[in-house]
């Protein structure tokens, strides 16, 4: 569907060139059997005026490239996970966790583990304990109350807490050439890592695929033309 060119009384763009647009004054469904694809060179925007679900058989993947940004302007933020665990990590950078009122930690059948390669530093109201490899130290501009059945002291002990190793993954764009060394644009590709995780497009200009983002070394499958629509 192309509009004519564009004039003061037809000033949008997107109708002076070739686009495609499909509207109903409804609604409007489309089915697949096997797979639905939906790919954009530049920009993809999803718009609703209410609600927007999706409902998966199996797993869900989202890889970016910059950043994830989610903002929940009335009713909040739910992560819950029925089984296996949740895992959340700033692999190169601070990680920062703040509420206006109260923050609960807790573990209904196990313990609450904090561990820091340098230092712990807990504080309220002017009080504060601070914990590093030099020792503890207890402050406060007003009394320190210990209570407890006994108090001993055997003599100075020390146990290495274990703390995760964090991988810097790995990232990668694969360019598809011709023999001659000139790109390949436009062509469809699919790509799948050892985790199963799959990508799947159009090359762009350059004859590029989208950057693959892995947690450590893996091998990648590629396809490229028949091959790769054969897998969409």
């Amino acid at each position: 569907m192309k509009g004519g060119a564009k004039a003061h009384d037809k000033p949008s763009p997107e109708m002076t060139r070739p686009d495609m647009v499909l509207a109903s004054s409804a609604g409007i469904a489309t089915t697949a059997a096997e797979n639905t694809h939906l790919a954009s060179g530049q920009d993809h925007a999803v718009t609703a005026g209410r609600d927007m679900s999706v409902s998966l058989g199996r797993s869900l993947f989202a890889s970016v490239g910059g950043a994830i940004s989610m903002f929940a302007y009335h009713l909040g933020i739910k992560l819950i996970a029925a089984k296996g665990r949740v895992d959340v990590q700033a692999q190169s950078d601070q990680m920062a966790l703040a509420a206006l009122k109260d923050i609960t930690i807790s573990s209904t059948d196990g313990k609450v583990v904090i561990t820091a390669s340098k230092e712990v530093w807990i504080g309220a109201g002017g009080s504060y304990i601070q914990i590093n490899g030099s020792g503890i130290v207890n402050g406060s501009p007003g009394p320190i109350l210990e209570k407890g059945a006994s108090w001993d002291v055997p003599g100075p002990s020390s146990v290495s807490g274990i703390l995760p190793v964090l991988s810097t993954g790995y990232d990668q764009q694969i360019r598809i050439k011709r023999e001659d060394g000139n790109p390949l644009a436009n062509v469809p590709y699919f790509i799948k890592d050892e985790a199963g995780n799959t990508y799947r497009g159009l090359t762009d200009q350059d004859g590029c695929c989208e950057r693959v983002y892995t947690m450590g070394a893996q091998k990648l499958t590629v396809l490229t033309g028949v091959l790769a629509l054969e897998q969409w």
